[in-house]
């Protein structure tokens, strides 16, 4: 069965051209050349916010962690980002989250 090519209305040429699943994907964008790393962390009212060496900020609901959902805002600003800067750790909650927890591939 031939791939089928799927094309895009898009004005620019795509940078790269990848065989998924049997179809042809144009890829309209250059992921960064060093593996993503946490720069910054911050709590909202109700979120917590990963701040990401590549420009993304990922805004995650605090109920999606009810170590951090229950603790008080001293002891969720007590945190240190991991040498590696994948994870982040509460030693005063005993929490540990790595950045895929909030990149849905954990």
């Amino acid at each position: 069965m031939e791939a089928e090519y799927l094309k895009t209305k898009l004005k620019f040429r795509p940078l790269k051209t990848k065989l998924i699943d049997g179809y042809y994907i144009e890829e309209h964008f250059t992921p960064p050349g060093e593996r993503t790393q946490i720069k910054g962390v911050f709590f909202g009212r109700e979120s917590i916010h990963i701040l990401l060496t590549d420009g993304r900020e990922i805004i995650t609901p605090l109920s999606w962690f009810p170590v951090l959902e229950k603790a008080t805002t001293e002891q969720r600003l007590k945190f240190t980002i991991g040498r590696n800067g994948r994870s982040i750790h509460w030693d005063d909650l005993d929490e540990d989250l790595p950045l895929e927890v909030f990149l849905d591939q954990y």
